[in-house]
């Protein structure tokens, strides 16, 4: 859910200036997880047979694809025009089994780092959200409504019954809150959007108190403590994973990448990455993801730099070991899609609707959903 994530900031940018006080702005490469169905095959006619047992997707009515659950099975959304249905899609075996049904339309799904819960915000007649928690067998946890635009949900990579609900409401105000769905508890945060986790007991949020800018100084806030550190100057993105947070700052015609130690908040690694003019008053970034139990980073790099608006040259999908500081190709697209990769980090799915499954060993693209459903 990265693009969903470089689209808030832009949503950010035009949400949050006009508030009075102007302050609202928005290891070598890492040896794969293996299990008894991800095992390395030493020759090429297994990996061939492995690969054809793929079954594709047949469904008429779907949304999308919404995000791994597991490394070889999905979540999708169906909507018939009545309800929305959210299924568990194992693309193994085909076998679907519902997880979650509602009358309102869901607007995202976000399960937790070991898929012991799921969050998912719906939309009402109203334009309520209704926050719903289920736990992996699909039972209800929690369920609320909130008058709000839209919510932003981060589960925590540390501690996986912890949830950050950033709420956006119509009069422009923001909240932040940190639920402990296990211990039944949770804390405002009081500080501003946006926000997404670096360690345990630590978020890092954009400091917009210089006023309105495309690019802010990131700084660490203790939930705890509630005492705050500086990290870095100027920054247009950020995301983190176990062990390890990205930023992105811009430099010329660059965008470049940092991977910053969460313990220690020393730099690991960075590389460079072409970056595409957008001649629209904004810093164009590129999609990324990254698998949460292999420290790999996926990004569709730009071919060279250029203008966003006359750029066909096409982009490369490339993997990135942040520990090795290693940077492989994966395949060649001409256009930018939306990126979802799996834990383990052995496929990604591409496409409008997530629609198109990439081995990562290989770069073959597979269609996981067929064309005539």
């Amino acid at each position: 859910m990265k693009a969903l994530k470089v689209m808030l900031l832009l949503i950010l940018f035009v949400f949050l200036p006009s508030c009075s006080n102007d302050k609202r702005i928005i290891h070598e490469l890492h040896q794969y997880q293996t299990n008894l169905e991800y095992k390395t095959y030493e020759k090429e006619s297994e990996r061939f047979s492995f690969r054809s047992r793929i079954v594709p997707l047949h469904e008429p009515n779907l949304n999308r694809i919404t995000s791994w659950y597991g490394n070889h099975e999905v979540l999708i959304l169906v909507n018939d025009g009545i309800s929305s249905r959210l299924e568990k899609y194992n693309f193994y075996t085909g076998k679907r089994d519902v997880f979650y049904k509602s009358s309102d339309f869901i607007m995202q799904v976000q399960p937790n780092s070991n898929n012991t819960y799921v969050a998912i915000e719906s939309k009402d007649i109203s334009n309520n959200s209704i926050l719903a928690i289920l736990n992996a067998e699909g039972d209800m946890v929690l369920q609320k409504k909130i008058a709000v635009d839209f919510l932003e949900l981060a589960w925590s990579p540390y501690a996986p019954s912890s949830l950050m609900v950033t709420s956006y409401y119509p009069s422009l105000q923001t909240t932040i809150e940190v639920m402990d769905l296990e211990q039944q508890e949770k804390q405002e945060l009081h500080i501003e959007p946006y926000v997404q986790w670096f360690s345990k007991d630590q978020v890092a949020y954009f400091d917009w108190n210089n006023g309105a800018s495309l690019q802010a100084p990131i700084k660490i806030y203790n939930i705890h403590s509630t005492t705050t550190q500086h990290l870095s100057q100027n920054a247009i993105l950020f995301d983190s994973i176990p062990n390890y947070f990205m930023y992105m700052e811009f430099k010329e015609d660059v965008l470049n990448v940092k991977f910053v130690d969460s313990t220690t908040q020393n730099e690991v690694n960075s590389f460079d990455t072409p970056v595409l003019d957008s001649h629209a008053g904004y810093i164009w970034s590129p999609i990324f993801d990254w698998s949460s139990t292999s420290n790999l980073f996926f990004i569709f790099e730009a071919k060279q730099a250029g203008s966003l608006i006359d750029y066909n040259h096409g982009y490369q999908l490339i993997v990135y070991d942040v520990q090795a500081g290693k940077k492989q190709d994966v395949v060649s697209v001409d256009e930018i899609t939306n990126l979802d990769c799996s834990p383990n980090g052995e496929w990604c799915l591409m496409g409008a609707q997530l629609e198109n499954l990439v081995d990562i060993n290989t770069g073959e693209i597979m269609k996981l959903v067929n064309e005539k459903s």
